[in-house]
């Protein structure tokens, strides 16, 4: 009996020990199971965020893509695809005015992100003055005149009634300042020969001065400036023209009456002339010389809004003897209509920077020449006989015989066609998916 009540205890004790290993094992299972499901969960997401992260790496380089295309003037469609390897990248650019909206979707294994940005043209092309020279200087006489500042790193000369009707400015240690009539002041190291209706800035002054306003001798020389379109800027003018084709014949090629260039290079000279009227819709690189006379006349077309529009002659393989402009007999430019809006035609010759006589830009019987810019800067500009223009930068630069510069003020701050007028700016960058 007794052994039977101690099988019965021993019995239970295996029984209840079972239980406990159950309930043990049970425990085990339900916990193991949970780790599982957050190490599967776990994994998931991190397999998400991968797909995520890579989404939206996609949809970066889609935008920097684009932007990188708009910024150099290269070729881009409206709608860009691309599907490789189980993942797709899309960008979408529309504009409104002067806005480029950019949107770009990546998606990688259905995880999508998107990202978008706006640009605008940037405005950072300023002419700042009626005349502005490099260090060959400029020179002014047989009653030629500025209507507004002239800022030189070189010497500024004058002779034989001439005019500036602003500040003058001879920069940097050894500026100087001979036979000039400034109706404001005059800052330069030496100073000789010159009638100042204002004040004076100078180390050195000699006795043939007259200074209506009040002397300060030993004034600190004003600090060069650099003239006010780089070569990169020209550059990227030049690669946005470049993309959007080219001209190779006839060479040289005549513009007919009606025509509509640009952009686009045209790979030799190029002569506007008679009563042909041009319209330009975008850069135009030429590359040899550029002869615009007689009648003719070159206007934007008004679809450009309150752009400017540049024609740059550059013929790599010929900057000293040729790459030149010249402008005579009454040929007329035109913006779009706007006010802000100039034509700016650009030689990118460079005889004088290395010493040559070749001149860069030659402007002669031009009583109004419209909405006119010129720029060369490595070239010498001559302007004469009469001629009006609104502003002139260059390398060196010659008034004479009654030739006019008259400076607006809104040239401060152009927009042109091209990757910029100093290129884009951004407006705004954000994911928006």
């Amino acid at each position: 009996m007794r052994r039977n009540k101690k099988q019965n205890q021993n019995r239970c004790r295996g029984q209840a020990a079972i239980i406990a290993v159950l309930f043990l094992m049970s425990a085990m299972l339900v916990v193991t199971g949970g780790f599982s499901s957050l190490a599967l969960r776990q994994a998931k997401i991190v397999r998400a965020a991968d797909a995520g992260s890579k989404s939206y790496f996609l949809a970066e380089a889609g935008i920097e893509d684009a932007v990188y295309r708009l910024k150099t003037g290269r070729e881009i469609s409206d709608t860009e695809t691309l599907v490789s390897g189980g993942t797709a990248e899309s960008t979408v650019i529309t504009r409104d005015g002067d806005i480029w909206n950019i949107r770009a979707e990546g998606e990688t294994k259905e995880n999508i992100r998107a990202v978008a940005v706006s640009l605008t043209l940037g405005d950072d092309i300023q002419l700042n003055y009626g005349v502005q020279a490099g260090e060959g200087g400029f020179e002014i006489d047989n009653t030629a005149s500025v209507i507004g500042n002239v800022f030189s790193n070189g010497p500024v000369e004058g002779e034989n009634s001439n005019m500036v009707r602003g500040t003058v400015v001879s920069a940097g240690q050894f500026g100087r300042v001979l036979g000039i009539h400034a109706t404001s002041s005059v800052y330069a190291y030496a100073i000789e020969d010159s009638f100042i209706e204002k004040d004076a800035y100078f180390q050195t002054i000699d006795g043939a001065t007259t200074v209506l306003g009040t002397k300060y001798p030993g004034s600190a020389s004003v600090a060069t400036s650099p003239l006010p379109i780089s070569d990169e800027t020209l550059d990227e003018w030049e690669a946005a023209a470049l993309a959007g084709g080219s001209i190779s014949s006839p060479c040289p090629y005549e513009a007919e009456d009606g025509a509509a260039l640009g952009p686009v290079k045209i790979n030799c000279d190029l002569t506007i002339a008679g009563n042909a009227a041009v319209t330009l819709r975008g850069t135009v690189l030429v590359a040899g010389n550029v002869t615009v006379k007689n009648t003719s006349s070159v206007r934007i077309d008004p679809s450009a809004g309150e752009k400017s529009v540049a024609i740059i002659a550059h013929n790599p393989s010929d900057m000293l003897a040729g790459s030149r402009v010249e402008i005579n007999n009454q040929a007329f430019f035109a913006g779009t209509g706007a006010e802000d809006s100039y034509i700016l035609v650009v030689s990118r010759n460079r005889s004088a920077e290395d010493g040559g006589s070749v001149r860069a830009i030659d402007i002669a019987n031009q009583s109004d020449a419209g909405a006119l810019l010129v720029y060369a800067p490595h070239g010498e500009i001559l302007i004469q006989n009469k001629t009006v223009l609104r502003e002139v930068s260059g390398y060196k630069i010659h008034l004479k015989n009654s030739a006019e510069v008259e400076y607006k003020t809104g040239l401060a701050n152009l927009l042109f066609d091209a990757g910029p007028s100093g290129g884009y700016d951004i407006l705004e960058w954000r994911e928006v998916e």
